[in-house]
């Protein structure tokens, strides 16, 4: 079966696209705190993976000097070792 992209012109722009899939995080008001929108958070391990981005961004933040750490804050020495 021949692929289709090798018999259509370079500067040809095919017409299908791929979709992509998007996982929400849950949504919550600003004001009151309370949950207006779970997201996908039924996912099993969803929770715990958005909690570890979280605490990363944290550290990255701390690190770079955008937020003030305390005393519980983990600070990376090497730049290289951050990321």
């Amino acid at each position: 079966m021949a692929d289709q992209t090798a018999l259509e012109p370079s500067h040809h722009k095919s017409n299908y696209t791929k979709k992509k899939p998007v996982i929400a995080r849950p949504k919550y008001d600003k004001k009151t705190g309370e949950l207006i929108d779970p997201g996908d958070s039924d996912i099993p391990g969803m929770q715990e993976l958005w909690d570890n981005i979280a605490h990363l961004e944290h550290v990255v933040a701390i690190n770079e000097g955008k937020v003030a750490p305390d005393e519980t804050s983990t600070i990376v020495p090497d730049s290289y070792r951050l990321y």
